[in-house]
């Protein structure tokens, strides 16, 4: 896996997918809970299913395993440079002011994306944007802005809070001061929005990830067994300024290249 060195991070946000058409192995085309195995080998849902053993869902349901090949394809024969990295994200728990189904995302150095938007012909790319295009019902929003704080692995579920921020350096200090006492197996991430903002008014992102959705669920459970983890979180909240939580959600990476 490569490392992320994001600086500037673009979103592009799709919603809803053509229903009308049976695409089995789409990359748009999944309808939870019955088609996500779609997106995974046998060996990728056999350990997500053990991770979440404990859930109806996961006990219950034998998988598919049809690995969706549109975007694996592409990047197979058309792999991102050392500088930037892809995700394909399907947006899961969202409300209905953000209710797109899946979000595109290209992170990378400031080197490294201003060559990927860099002026080319690039046909494989024109042939992809096609092929994903006749399966989106109406995108949604696009958005660009940059990583202050990235601390731990990529992970397959993530919570992402939208925030409007009075004090951008105030916050900043807080949250990393509160970085010392984080669960060690998850990752977190800050950052800013520089165009395509809402007129709600965020101007920050923060992203936790988890392994597991008991996790996700529950994510300050580690604080309740551990008072200093517990003081930190207090700190954080006292010393942070005012913000205002605009946006909520939770999303699962269908893809990484």
């Amino acid at each position: 896996m490569k490392k992320l060195l994001s600086i500037i991070i673009l979103t592009l946000s799709l919603s809803g997918c053509k229903t009308n058409v049976d695409y089995p192995t789409s990359i748009f085309g999944v309808e939870l809970p019955n088609d996500v195995t779609n997106y995974m080998s046998k060996s990728e849902w056999e350990k997500v299913k053990n991770k979440n053993k404990d859930l109806k869902f996961f006990a219950t349901t034998a998988g598919k395993y049809q690995k969706n090949n549109l975007f694996d394809d592409y990047f197979k024969s058309n792999p991102t440079s050392e500088d930037v990295d892809a995700y394909l994200y399907e947006n899961h728990f969202r409300d209905y002011g953000n209710n797109y189904t899946h979000s595109f995302i290209w992170a990378g150095s400031l080197e490294g994306m201003g060559a990927q938007y860099a002026p080319k012909e690039n046909n494989a790319w024109e042939l992809l944007i096609t092929k994903a295009s006749q399966l989106i019902k109406e995108t949604h929003s696009a958005s660009m802005g940059n990583t202050l704080v990235n601390v731990g692995e990529n992970k397959p579920i993530q919570r992402y809070f939208y925030l409007d921020v009075e004090d951008p350096e105030k916050y900043l200090i807080a949250f990393k001061k509160s970085l010392k006492f984080r669960s060690k197996d998850r990752q977190t991430l800050l950052g800013g929005f520089s165009a395509g903002l809402s007129p709600d008014g965020e101007s920050h992102w923060v992203i936790v990830g988890f392994d597991d959705m008991k996790s996700a669920m529950d994510p300050g459970a580690f604080r309740r067994s551990n008072p200093e983890a517990q003081k930190s979180w207090d700190e954080y909240r006292k010393n942070r300024g005012n913000s205002r939580l605009v946006r909520s959600g939770l999303r699962l990476l269908m893809g990484s290249w």
